[in-house]
């Protein structure tokens, strides 16, 4: 009698039991699916994983990353298809329901499953996410429903790792032990044989990535090798996961040609021009009688009477042209027909002295024709221009090369500028410039460059060009300092990349290349010209390729790390040998 009321017991607890399992199921499938029908307010999603949602700010199940707001969806409105989400393709937290632009960049919106950073659901790897969701308390986020099989490699031949902690590895999908988030399966690229398993090159320690061993186990610290694969070993080419490209911030622009030009600024100095300036002195001693011209500043033009001096030297020249022109016609008187050929020569050279003396021939002639000697004599001016020095006054007395007179003609002046030798490759010969004042916004000349000197000055290693302006109204005075613009003769049709993208060590020039989804090669260039934020590059980039704009340091220490390890691994494998 016990026992069958034991049974009977036993049977009516388990049929208890059937129906409370029954209702909770059905509860559970009718909350998943009022969860699936939710209306939202504060639509979030993952870029990432878009098929990971939420009801406000908070972190994707998969991969931790936070979710991002989606712009553009209705408040109250259910989930929207995968299709109908756009992303930024430089700012992949930037997601909006619908096609659009990007409100920072510009940049047009890129359907999210074109998105470098998008990977693509698993059915058995959404219902972990889904059963893994309540036991980490992530009951506002919710799963799309991928609505096909998704990939259909086999689960067994794939490892799993944990987007926080990479050196957790298992074959297994599962949660991590350190965190708790759901494990996600790494990605096999390059595999030849299909079925998307990698050979091991090698394993590292995650925190010492100087420890490599040739199979699995523990590094000093206690913590498991993480395996490096022979795919991700091309020469120094680096590979990165979307996250962590994410997370240092790469950015990436395409080299194109371009027509380079350039505005070179510099400073000048107003110079009189020196085929423009004269110098009145005197040939003879004496003394200074009168001035014409007494005034620092006064215009002159050529032959204008500057001043008038004594000179006993004069004199004396002028008596012997009187005694040869006497001479001359007294031999003409008694000897009529005969050659005066001797006194014709006297009468020359006597002639051809007071020329030489400054003396003009309209005071020659005049004194051919009074037969007197003058006390004093006139210098005249040798050009136009404006006298810019005097250095006599009444009654001073003057010596032969004495300086008395500087004039120039200031209608036309130079412009002396100084460039850097950085600067040399874009200037040439008749290049436009532009000379403006600085006190004088009004004043502004075009000229072009006339002569560049060939020699660099030590001290501010510059080299000085020579521009010639027209100055009328003399806006421009000498000594005067100037801004100058120089437009450079532009260079056309060249491969051109931003100046961020190129790490410079001196020895030579490095950038890298995008040569596939996370997968960056260093590249020597070689550079030519500089214009604003660009470098043109005359060897190494070739158009349209994909440069590193930001992070490329990071990428550059990755890249030396990967050649130091396969250096090692080369010299291990050498040591085998030899002992072998």
């Amino acid at each position: 009698m016990l026992n069958k009321r034991a049974i009977r017991f036993s049977i009516f607890g388990a049929i208890i039991l059937l129906v409370i399992i029954a209702g909770t199921s059905f509860i559970v499938r009718n909350s998943d699916a009022a969860d699936k029908t939710q209306n939202y307010d504060d639509l979030h999603v993952g870029s990432m994983h878009p098929w990971i949602a939420g009801e406000g700010a908070g972190e994707c199940n998969i991969c931790g990353m936070a979710l991002s707001k989606v712009d553009g969806h209705q408040d109250g409105t259910p989930l929207p298809p995968v299709d109908n989400l756009y992303v930024s393709p430089s700012n992949p937290m930037y997601v909006h329901e619908g096609p659009g632009n990007d409100p920072k960049t510009g940049d047009k919106l890129i359907p999210i499953k074109e998105s470098p950073y998008y990977q693509e659901p698993e059915d058995k790897h959404s219902q972990d996410v889904s059963s893994s969701m309540d036991e980490h308390d992530h009951s506002k986020h919710q799963t799309y429903d991928s609505g096909s099989a998704g990939s259909a490699t086999d689960e067994a031949s794939k490892l799993y790792t944990c987007g926080m902690h990479p050196d957790v590895i298992q074959e297994e999908p599962g949660t991590c032990p350190i965190c708790g988030m759901n494990l996600t399966p790494i990605k096999s690229s390059g595999s030849s044989s299909g079925s998307g398993e990698r050979t091991v090159a090698y394993w590292v320690a995650p925190m010492d990535p100087g420890y490599i061993s040739d199979q699995p186990g523990k590094s000093p610290m206690g913590m498991d090798l993480v395996p490096v694969y022979e795919n991700e070993l091309n020469e120094g080419t680096v590979q990165i996961d979307p996250v962590t490209l994410q997370s240092i911030g790469v950015r990436t622009e395409k080299a194109q040609r371009q027509n380079l030009t350039r505005t070179i600024r510099s400073n000048g100095i107003i110079q009189v021009a020196e085929d423009t300036e004269f110098k009145l002195n005197s040939r003879v001693s004496g003394w200074v009688e009168e001035f014409f011209v007494s005034r620092t500043g006064d215009y002159v033009t050529k032959g204008q009477p500057m001043l008038e001096i004594y000179s006993p030297e004069l004199v004396a020249a002028q008596e012997e042209f009187l005694i040869a022109l006497n001479s001359m016609q007294d031999n003409s008187e008694i000897d009529k027909g005969k050659n005066n050929s001797d006194t014709n020569v006297l009468l020359s050279a006597a002639k051809r002295r007071l020329q030489l003396w400054d003396i003009s021939d309209e005071q020659i002639d005049i004194l051919e024709q009074t037969r007197k000697v003058k006390r004093s004599m006139i210098l005249v001016s040798p050009g136009n221009g404006i006298v810019l020095h005097k250095n006599v006054v009444n009654g001073s007395a003057i010596k032969p090369g004495m300086d008395l007179f500087r004039i120039a003609d200031l209608s036309k002046v130079w412009v002396i500028a100084q460039i850097y030798e950085y600067e040399l490759p874009w200037i040439k010969l008749k290049d436009l410039v532009e000379v403006n004042s600085p006190f004088d916004p009004s004043v502004s000349v075009k000229g072009r460059i006339d002569y560049i000197y060939p020699t660099l000055d030590p001290r501010t290693r510059t080299v000085d060009v020579r521009i010639v302006l027209s100055n009328p109204g003399i806006r421009f005075k000498p000594e005067m300092y100037v801004d100058v613009h120089i437009n450079t003769s532009s260079r056309n049709g060249v491969i051109a990349i931003p100046k961020s993208s190129i790490i410079r060590s001196g020895e030579r020039d490095i950038v890298f290349i995008q040569r596939g989804r996370g997968r960056f090669e260093p590249i020597e260039v070689k550079i030519g010209l500089e214009s604003g934020r660009y470098y043109e590059i005359t060897r190494g980039v070739h158009e349209g390729d994909e440069v590193v704009t930001s992070a490329q340091f990071l990428l550059d220490s990755e890249s030396k790390l990967q050649e130091a390890i396969q250096r090692r691994i080369e010299q291990r494998r050498q040591m085998k040998q030899a002992g072998s």
